[in-house]
């Protein structure tokens, strides 16, 4: 990786700024006193820089490196000229030492550097050379000696805190970014799965002390290969992307977000238990069901949900919440599996769901009342009576389409075709003997009475109503 693209240009400007603002400062000041001292030649010099000195504080917030060259080779020319005019006593050669170290923090190439702080060290035994064999040019009172070197000794320990504060904040930004790397995947910008191992200890540790719940969603892109195959890994990267940014959207800033592996995700949610996780899946899958890709058009994901268990390994709870989400998987794609969920909240009827239509109004309801009966069944009598609210649910999906029909409902086959892939999943889970009772019925529950009967299906009722509006007159 370049230096360039390592580099963070923003900070530089900042702290490059304050060199090139305090030398302009500096510099107007030194012309001022050399005139006073009856220099010839050094306010004129001092008034050269200062011009530079402004021009490299106007380019340096577009081209840094080019200030950055300019600054440090024309305070250099002066520093040399300055040991030739005034000795070394009174510490204007302090200045070669600070530009040699000020190239360090450049962005420059590394070999650019190094031939840099050479040339530095060329220019200070140059400088020396000069003054050996021509001798001061213009002498300096003790009082003057002293005072330039009070003067510019404060000036390049100034100079040199401000370069150790840069130091410091670069080592700092980039530890934040080696940090982040190592625990972020870099496509998507969830955390990766190392991380997710860290976490899940971190968090058991914590739950054993506080004794407070913990879940975990795993969920999975369906049919995510043949986005790939069909329009191309670039497009199935954007997907993935889109993903986490929807999930992450529907979370709070305390949930994580982990990138196990291809397009499997877990989303960790610490102090919430499986009824809470399922809110939270569903929110996911009805927010990508919504959504819509530019290119790839919608797509869903299937979920698998665990609350952790008091004595169970982390291994063991990781592997209940992925066999739920294959349960998922296997029953059909766009589920929500989860054998945590605690059940305690009846449905309560909203007038928005009543159509007008006496029979479809009294199935609805019936259907709600029979739900909320399923709530306090023994755990023996749930699985029966899943698959009664299964047959109530076919019983008024034929009913409901011939009163669409009847209707003339310009949607009727594509709601027709809606039926028979719910129908079809909540078969596929009924008949599954690996996936628990109560997890069949989450998802009669919520994906057959809820979101297609109390949800979709309001969508053909201004049709309905003013259908049996006209039959009435």
């Amino acid at each position: 990786m370049s230096v360039r693209s390592e580099f963070d240009y923003q900070r530089f400007v900042v702290q490059s700024n304050l060199v090139y603002i305090g030398s302009l400062l500096a510099t107007s000041l030194y012309m001022i006193v050399f005139w006073i001292i009856g220099n010839p030649i050094l306010p004129w010099t001092s008034l050269v820089l200062l011009v530079i000195n402004a021009f490299v504080v106007w380019i340096n917030p577009k081209r840094p490196s080019l200030a950055s060259f300019v600054y440090i080779t024309t305070m250099s020319l002066h520093g040399v000229f300055l040991i030739t005019q005034l000795g070394v006593t009174s510490g204007f050669d302090f200045f070669l030492f600070n530009l040699a170290g000020l190239i360090m923090f450049t962005d420059w190439k590394a070999y650019w550097r190094v031939l840099g702080v050479l040339a530095e060290i060329v220019l200070m035994i140059l400088a020396y050379a000069i003054l050996n064999q021509q001798g001061l040019q213009f002498i300096l009172t003790p009082a003057q000696s002293f005072s330039f070197l009070i003067v510019n000794t404060t000036i390049n320990i100034a100079g040199i805190a401000n370069s150790v504060a840069y130091f410091r904040n670069l080592v700092d930004q980039n530890t934040t970014r080696l940090i982040d790397l190592s625990i972020t995947d870099p496509l998507t910008h969830a955390f990766n799965r190392g991380y997710f191992d860290v976490k899940l200890a971190e968090e058991l540790t914590r739950i054993e002390r506080h004794a407070s719940p913990l879940s975990i969603i795993t969920f999975d892109l369906d049919l995510f290969k043949q986005v790939n195959d069909k329009y191309g890994h670039p497009v199935g990267d954007e997907v993935l992307k889109q993903l986490v940014n929807i999930a992450k959207g529907t979370v709070r800033n305390t949930d994580l977000l982990f990138r196990i592996g291809g397009e499997e995700f877990v989303l960790m949610l610490p102090d919430t238990n499986g009824s809470g996780a399922f809110v939270v899946a569903r929110k996911i899958q009805r927010a990508l069901r919504q959504n819509r890709h530019p290119i790839a058009g919608t797509y869903t994901a299937s979920f698998g949900i665990a609350q952790f268990r008091r004595g169970e390994t982390k291994d063991t709870f990781y592997q209940r919440a992925d066999h739920n989400l294959y349960a998922a998987k296997r029953g059909g794609r766009d589920l929500i599996i989860s054998d945590d969920a605690d059940i305690l909240v009846p449905l309560e009827w909203d007038p928005q769901w009543e159509s007008g239509h006496p029979r479809i109004d009294a199935q609805h309801k019936s259907l709600v009342e029979f739900s909320n009966s399923i709530l306090h069944a023994q755990a023996e009598e749930l699985l029966p009576m899943t698959k009664r609210l299964a047959a109530m649910v076919t019983a008024h999906f034929a009913d409901e389409e011939k009163i669409l029909n009847e209707i003339g409902f310009p949607d009727a086959s594509h709601h027709h075709a809606i039926h028979q892939t719910e129908l079809g999943k909540a078969t596929l889970l009924l008949e599954r003997a690996d996936v628990s009772s109560k997890a069949v019925f989450l998802f009669v529950l919520n994906n057959v009475v809820i979101d297609h009967m109390l949800d979709s299906d309001v969508d053909y009722f201004p049709i309905l109503r003013e259908y049996l509006k006209n039959k009435a007159l």
